[in-house]
């Protein structure tokens, strides 16, 4: 990636496979968000791990825009979230109510969603769309 396209609300992932699949949220840009004192690098951005392993989910970071894209891999498009209507446990994955969940892909058949432990979850709106349905809403990013 090219440090240019590191903005302000944008979602970079690393395009690793599985566990190691990770998606930061540009939060702001600026001088301030320095790594260490003194660091002379001035062109920095502020980000938030939105999808990834349960142990560092929803943790908030420091790094330059250089670093940033070096790492990243890829934009994420605009995508569906779900919204959980009442507090549930799938498949070992807790879902709280009223919490809203990035999914990390959607087809015409299938959504594959985070859990609060990062783990991954597909629901099959075909199958298992009753289920689905029973305990979350879908709707799309704006």
């Amino acid at each position: 990636m090219k440090k240019e396209e590191i903005q302000k609300g944008v979602i970079i992932h690393n395009g690793k496979e599985g566990r190691f699949y990770e998606e930061r949220e540009v939060l702001d840009l600026g001088p301030q968000y320095v790594l260490y004192p003194g660091q002379m690098e001035s062109d920095n951005a502020r980000y938030l791990i939105v999808t990834g392993s349960r142990n560092r989910i929803k943790k908030e970071g420091n790094i330059t825009r250089a670093r940033l894209a070096a790492w990243g891999k890829g934009i994420v498009d605009k995508r569906p979230f779900v919204t959980c209507t009442k507090s549930i446990v799938i498949s070992g994955a807790t879902y709280d109510r009223d919490q809203e969940y990035a999914a990390v892909s959607e087809s015409d058949h299938n959504v594959l969603v985070r859990s609060n432990e990062g783990i991954p979850f597909q629901f099959d709106k075909d199958a298992s769309s009753r289920r689905f349905f029973d305990h979350f809403f879908l709707r799309t990013s704006e």
